[in-house]
């Protein structure tokens, strides 16, 4: 295995600002430099958090879930003075979602380890699971490859309600055929039937979007000692009265420094990631019919299509005797977030930087601090069969990414063609069109204009049809080189997007058995926020 720093490569414009010093001072608290880093940690070191409690509701998620002795051994830091967190986060898509939820992890467990070691002080990987999020369309469906394309495979049941992840059961039978019939998609090898094993494991083990998500991260983590919470644990929620109630509080401050910090990020950037109004409380009201996104109408939090209206003492009220009723949005669980765990460092996607980078003063408005920002990993595997292909194309796989995989196919094949001849078909099709042409401006009666007429169209679609035919002999002479092609785009770009966000990741698990977590972890990545190819 070999990994591959694409330093040369163009970087996401979100990622090249982040990486100029105005750009975190402007939109971040801290600047990603050892002062800092170090000025995080102090105000940590700082700021008061229920640790014990904290312990408490982690360990007691966890137990869900199989412990080692490297997951028990960071439960037990929690309760240090000194015990901080690196935090990322994600949906809970079937059998883990795409390759980005493997990617954040694997991101999340090296800084930590890397920190750990550089600060001689616990730094603790938390996983994050956005067990909130009620857009199960995100997350409801793997792509999967049928001859030789990608298809998107989506899980039958779906519910009417707006309900959460956390809240959205599955029928077991069904998710063991879903499981069948994914898995059977992959070719047979060594490790499929454990993967099988495994899976049918999980599906029997849990119920619902977040608990399946959960354990199949958790086998795949497991002895990494990555640590994970449901944002939508209800004794979790139990222990955030407190800074929910200071949401509210302060909700009209929070609106409307997020829409002024959205602004200055448009001009800066041209675009708005959260598209924030001054009437959006924030906050989701978990409903019997749905999670529904509350609205502030002056003194009041209101959801009017069901004519939900309380008032701020109202809702304190009911978050007081219902903290489970209510749940965060995107600008609310960062900071919720950080007013619940004493984290160092979150690692982010570019999308989520974009969005973090308008809430340094709804922050601010609530008077917690921000937590460093480090973009996690983002990486493509290479599998042997596309380094194969690519060696045979002559494409250097620095360069692999970088490629207009269609247009490689159309100059091959137009390269392959015998001009001579083509422009012999074309100069004959031309031909008989003006012979044609002259015997309908000479055709004594309109009927014989009509038959000339049918005429032209019949042998117009016959040369059509010998140009078709040619193209077909070219493709079939050509087979091996557009299918090397076609594998490396499917493969490395599907369907133009990053591989990440394609597959998932037990179809490379299936072709190189359940170690390969363990075996990309050992892998070294530098954090110079620049691509990552591992071949595999």
């Amino acid at each position: 295995m070999k990994v591959i720093e694409l330093l040369n490569r163009p970087k996401q414009a979100i990622i090249q600002a982040y990486e100029t010093a105005d750009f975190q001072k402007d939109y971040f608290q801290y600047e990603r430099t050892d002062l800092g880093e170090r000025q995080r940690l102090q105000k940590i070191d700082d700021t008061s958090f229920n640790r014990e409690a904290l312990q408490k509701v982690i360990a007691q998620f966890m137990k869900q879930y199989r412990t080692s002795e490297r997951i028990e051994h960071h439960l037990e830091q929690i309760t240090h003075p000194e015990a901080v967190f690196v935090v990322g986060g994600q949906q809970a898509g079937l059998l883990t979602g795409p390759l980005y939820s493997v990617h954040k992890a694997i991101s999340v467990i090296l800084y930590a380890k890397e920190q750990t070691e550089r600060y001689g002080r616990p730094f603790i990987p938390l996983f994050w699971v956005a067990g909130e999020d009620h857009d199960i369309d995100e997350i409801n469906h793997m792509y999967v490859e049928k001859n030789g394309q990608l298809h998107k495979a989506v899980y039958p049941e779906r519910s009417p309600l707006k309900k959460m992840a956390t809240q959205t059961e599955f029928d077991r039978e069904t998710m063991h055929s879903y499981v069948d019939q994914m898995i059977r998609t992959f070719r047979e090898t060594t490790y499929t039937k454990e993967i099988l094993r495994q899976l049918h494991e999980a599906v029997d083990a849990t119920d619902n979007y977040t608990s399946f998500f959960v354990y199949l991260m958790n086998e795949l983590f497991n002895e990494a000692g990555l640590l994970y919470i449901d944002a939508a644990y209800e004794p979790f929620k139990q222990i955030q009265v407190d800074a929910l109630i200071q949401l509210v509080e302060r909700n009209e401050a929070i609106a409307e420094s997020v829409v002024k910090k959205e602004q200055q990020y448009a001009e800066a950037m041209g675009q708005k990631p959260l598209q924030a109004t001054l009437d959006n409380a924030h906050l989701f009201y978990v409903h019997d019919t749905g999670r529904l996104l509350l609205k502030r109408e002056g003194e009041q939090f209101i959801y009017e299509p069901l004519q939900l209206r309380w008032s701020k003492e109202e809702i304190i009220e009911e978050i007081t005797q219902h903290p489970e009723r209510f749940s965060n949005d995107v600008v609310t669980r960062p900071i919720m977030q950080q007013m619940m765990l004493p984290t160092f460092a979150f690692l982010a996607g570019p999308g989520e930087l974009a969005y973090w980078a308008t809430l340094k003063e709804a922050f601010q408005a609530v008077d917690v601090a921000m937590p460093l920002l480090i973009p996690r990993h983002s990486i493509t595997l290479v599998p042997r069969d596309v380094q194969y292909a690519l060696q045979q194309l002559d494409i250097p796989v620095e360069k692999s990414l970088d490629q207009r995989y269609d247009l490689l196919m159309e100059r091959h094949m137009e390269k392959a063609k015998d001009e001579q001849f083509l422009a012999a078909l074309h100069e004959a099709k031309n031909n008989l069109e003006q012979a044609l042409q002259q015997l309908q401006q000479t055709a004594p009666t309109p009927s014989v204009q009509r038959v000339l007429q049918k005429n032209k169209q019949y042998h117009e679609k016959q040369f059509d049809y010998v140009e078709q035919f040619y193209d077909r002999e070219i493709a079939l002479q050509e087979e091996t080189m557009i299918r090397r092609l076609r594998t490396v785009e499917r493969q490395l770009l599907p369907e133009g997007a990053p591989q990440e966000r394609m597959y998932t990741p037990y179809y490379y698990v299936n072709e190189y058995g359940l170690d390969l977590i363990e075996k990309l972890l050992k892998n070294y990545y530098s954090w110079n926020d620049c691509h990552k190819i591992v071949i595999l």
